[in-house]
């Protein structure tokens, strides 16, 4: 859908089965080392990965949910500036 879209996807991250997740052929560090390296400005990732790769603090972060109708799992990368603000007490959708 990003290829569509023309969106740029991170190669490691274009495509992950359950295979490489159970082969250890990606791990949650791997995939937090991908989103450092292209700063993605979008992300959709379902809340399953999210667990599994222990990404909940790292989007809480970085990322903001982005409310979009029919649509769960979507993260839209935080400013630099806000990225330094305290997260806690943020609701849904975009603040900034």
């Amino acid at each position: 859908c990003a290829f569509w879209a023309g969106l740029p996807v991170p190669p490691e991250l274009a495509v992950i089965p359950s295979k490489r997740i159970w082969s250890g052929q990606i791990t949650g560090a791997e995939v937090r080392q991908c989103l450092e390296r292209y700063r993605p400005e979008l992300i959709l990732l379902g809340a399953d990965r999210v667990r599994e790769f222990g990404l909940t603090d790292y989007l809480r972060d970085h990322y903001q949910p982005e409310a979009v109708a029919g649509v769960e799992g979507l993260y839209l990368r935080r400013s630099e500036a806000l990225q330094t603000l305290p997260s806690a007490g943020w609701g849904k959708g975009r603040e900034f």
